[in-house]
């Protein structure tokens, strides 16, 4: 009984604590405006962006079928309120499909108006993940509209990302509306792509571990729309098929270079061994070749992998985009039926198409992505496509070919040369051993000559005393190299010198790299004195004794209007403070499938600025013998 009154006190508590932001009117509860904010939006998006979870530019979506609608932001940038709704696009009045919340602790139905989701509590976060089902046939086209409120004076809405158009057709996937693949945009960009891997033990239920667990070879292309290299509902080319059981993109890439003037850039990387860290390479569009597709093998895995298929990089306004990030989801290739990690060979016959992996199909415990409460399955990667150069072309001048950086190698990985015929060596189950990498430095770097050692000198030859062991020559060590004082970008100031490690024989030394500086914030304080913070990302960890990772986060002083002495002690800023998790109350059922919850309480609640409170209450599925009917 003491037991059920604490739970009772804590339930009201949680539901108490973190005050939401206010949207709509009484005349009219889905107003999509902050009730509580009374400056104007910003303009822009500032990097959110509503997706559907496992679906790439997705354009039309199949009557009632359901899916997983996230809204997000771009790391390091978070957000604490939120408003999203569906809408027929030719009646805006009017809601279109139905909305299911997947987590209540973030995300709750605005009161009054039961088809838009809004923020439960106004904690920090970076994404929320939705259940839509979409709306019976002949609804046309749907609108999804946001409202992000990044901070209590900043908010955003509707404009770029924050609105996405769906229309009813056969599948979200396919690329249907080909007049959607189109570029009008000038000159030839050069952009910059780091596969981020997510996938882990820490993220990722029943996690292969080990040493076998890795990210194959990057390979891919940017190429025009007559050419499909992978796509949703497609057909594993022999190619694919040996990406994604084998990690061998020799296959492929020879399919890609066979296309001739359809491809601009062959794009490659070395893979992740283990799964951790980034691949990053080099890759040049232009107005013909305006598509990136890409693709890599998770493994060990039959045939699973994640990528990206006919990205556009060109804008509705005939410009480049500066930045698109994609989270990836697993997809199957259709050529090998095993459910495990670390399954046998099961070819399947007939073939099948390209399909998605989710948290319900397949509908298998042995499936390490399956779940019997349908929890969305968290990016196991994430593509960053990020412009850093940009020709001056006119459209008048004549559109390169593409041949001409068809043996550029972008990424580093290990190219197809003439006459080459063995693949490099695969892992099969069993082996622990990575394969060999030829690794580079990206479109600009020089190639690198094959190391050569000097000749050892050696001390004239002298027979020893029969009863003594021959003299051993010590081998001189290298000293280390002092690297450079580096600029990085954004800051203008110059970095100490770090003194690199030395470097391991055969692997190539890679420095860290990272993001410019964003904006500052906005100072920390309403009055009188405070900071102002501002972020940047590690885009490459340094491998090999390369240059190590600056600081990611600066901050500096500053001073507003002095604060009355009442105010100065409210608007000093503290984090909140929680007490550990207590321990898992019983299952909510004696038999069957249940829920379990355990709680902690708030020691001192935030203050001013500072960081909010958490969750005080956290669940999860548990299970019992099946009842007995």
């Amino acid at each position: 009984m003491t037991r059920l009154l604490l739970f009772f006190v804590f339930f009201l508590s949680v539901h108490h604590h973190g005050q939401c932001y206010d949207f709509g009117s009484v005349d009219n509860p889905c107003g999509r405006e902050p009730a509580t904010i009374d400056l104007p939006k910003r303009e822009g998006s500032n990097g959110y962006t509503i997706a559907l979870e496992g679906h790439v530019n997705p354009t039309t979506y199949v009557p009632g079928k359901t899916y997983h609608v996230t809204l997000r932001s771009t790391p390091p940038v978070s957000f604490k309120g939120f408003f999203l709704i569906a809408l027929r696009e030719d009646d805006i009045e009017r809601s279109s499909g139905t909305f299911r919340i997947l987590d209540n602790i973030q995300s709750e139905v605005q009161p009054d108006c039961p088809y838009a989701i809004k923020d439960h509590a106004s904690m920090t976060k970076t994404r929320i993940t939705v259940e839509w089902t979409a709306p019976p046939i002949g609804t046309g086209c749907v609108l999804f509209k946001a409202t992000v409120i990044q901070r209590k004076k900043v908010w955003f809405m509707d404009d770029g990302d924050l609105t996405l158009r769906l229309c009813e057709g056969d599948d979200t996937n396919s690329n249907s509306n080909d007049e959607s693949l189109d570029c009008c945009a000038c000159g030839s960009p050069k952009y910059k792509i780091t596969f981020e891997g997510m996938w882990s033990s820490r993220t990722h239920r029943n996690f292969p571990g080990g040493y076998g667990d890795h990210w194959s070879d990057l390979i891919g292309a940017s190429h025009t729309r007559d050419y499909t290299i992978w796509e949703y509902d497609g057909m594993s080319t022999p190619g694919v098929k040996q990406v994604a059981e084998l990690g061998s993109p020799i296959a492929l890439e020879r399919e890609i270079r066979a296309q001739g003037s359809n491809i601009k850039t062959v794009i490659t990387a070395p893979g992740l061994w283990p799964a951790i860290g980034n691949m990053t390479a080099l890759f040049r569009t232009n107005r013909p070749h305006n598509l990136v597709s890409v693709l890599t093998m998770l493994g060990p895995s039959p045939d699973w992998c994640v990528g990206i298929s006919k990205a556009n990089l060109c804008t509705e306004d005939c410009g480049w985009e500066e930045m698109k990030v994609f989270d990836l989801q697993p997809w199957d290739a259709g050529t090998d039926s095993g459910l495990t990690y670390r399954a046998a060979n099961a070819p399947t016959r007939p073939q099948e198409p390209i399909h998605a992996i989710t948290s319900s199909f397949p509908a298998n415990e042995q499936s390490p992505f399956y779940s019997s409460s349908r929890v969305p399955i968290r990016p196991l990667a994430r593509i960053y496509l990020e412009r850093i150069e940009l020709r001056d072309t006119s459209c008048d001048e004549p559109v390169n070919t593409g041949e001409d950086d068809l043996n550029l190698n972008h990424g580093g990985g290990m190219m197809v040369k003439p006459g080459m015929t063995k693949p490099p060596m695969m892992v099969k189950p069993g082996m622990t051993k990575p394969p060999m990498m030829n690794k580079g430095n990206g479109e600009d770097a020089p190639t690198m000559p094959p190391k050569q050692m000097p000749p050892k000198e050696m001390p004239p030859k002298e027979m020893p005393p029969k009863e003594m062991p021959p003299a051993q020559v010590p081998v001189e060590q290298m000293p280390p190299k002092e690297m450079p004082p580096k600029v990085m970008p954004g800051t203008g100031e110059e970095v100490e010198p770090i003194p690199a490690r030395p470097r391991r024989p055969g692997r190539p030394v890679i420095d860290c790299m990272m993001t410019e500086f964003g904006p500052w914030s906005e100072c920390s304080s309403t009055c009188g004195k405070g900071t102002m913070v501002r972020k940047r990302m590690i885009k490459q960890k340094p491998r090999n004794g390369g240059v190590k990772c600056g600081k990611t986060k600066e901050k500096k002083r500053c001073t507003l209007e002095r604060c009355p002495r009442n105010e100065q002690q409210r608007n000093r800023a503290r984090n909140c403070k929680m007490d550990k998790w207590g321990d898992w109350f019983p299952c909510s059922v004696t038999c069957g499938e249940g829920v379990q919850k355990r709680m902690r309480r708030v020691k001192k609640p935030a203050r001013g600025n500072g960081r909010p409170c958490e969750a005080t209450i956290e669940e999860r599925v548990c299970f019992n013998p099946p009842c007995q009917l």
